[in-house]
């Protein structure tokens, strides 16, 4: 806010914050696209030969959220996948993507088309899924294992924690996916945290969900 004007307390006036996001190395101000799109991969990276969901938000120059349908193209330009925002410009999307090929989801907004870039699909990692449906008495987790020279772990473990206190602990193999099943009314109130760790003790991947009873 500017200084108040004399004894007129009611009169402030806001000071204009110039409006710039990043594009091509360098801010642009006073610029925005009319249409956003954010991608959230499941695990946190999309990696090559995993079917995996992959979460986004649609927004507008305002931060709005824009219930829009979309597709994901490859680089030919083919129909690969489809998407739809629901809520406030959120949805998600499930497909198997594969290493080398470059992806770009297409949406339609008042009359035009913008296309956006998916995050590189990484050739090996460990894609972390979580089915938490209001409707069930289960939490689903689902824990895909991708080798290579960087990641070469023939066990991984699977801690459940909350407020940083850990209650479950697991073991799991590489070799193959693997599921794991818990009852709700096993896990505590509030926000759970899933992580996957390798031998070393680093974090690879990390999930969160929130238990009512």
């Amino acid at each position: 806010y500017d200084k108040v004007n004399g004894d007129n307390y009611d009169f402030r006036n806001m000071l204009e914050r110039k409006r710039a996001y990043y594009k091509n190395g360098k801010w642009i101000e006073n610029e925005y696209p009319a249409v956003a799109l954010d991608f959230y991969p499941e695990g946190g990276v999309i990696i090559d030969s995993v079917e995996q969901q992959v979460a986004f938000l649609i927004s507008d120059a305002e931060g709005r959220g824009l219930n829009l349908p979309g597709e994901i193209q490859n680089a030919l330009g083919k129909k690969v996948a489809s998407m739809t925002a629901l809520l406030d410009g959120m949805g998600v999307f499930s497909m198997e993507f594969q290493q080398g090929e470059k992806y770009k989801a297409l949406v339609r907004y008042q009359g035009k088309e913008y296309r956006f870039d998916l995050p590189q699909v990484q050739p090996a990692g460990c894609a972390l899924g979580l089915r938490n449906f209001y409707a069930k008495d289960s939490v689903h987790i689902l824990v895909s294992y991708k080798k290579d020279e960087l990641f070469n772990d023939s066990i991984v473990a699977c801690a459940l924690s909350r407020n940083g206190n850990i209650y479950q602990f697991y073991l799991l193999e590489t070799n193959e996916n693997q599921s794991i099943s818990i009852a709700k009314k096993d896990m505590p109130e509030g926000l759970n945290v899933i992580s996957i760790f390798d031998k070393e003790g680093r974090a690879i991947a990390e999930r969160s969900c929130f238990i009512t009873h």
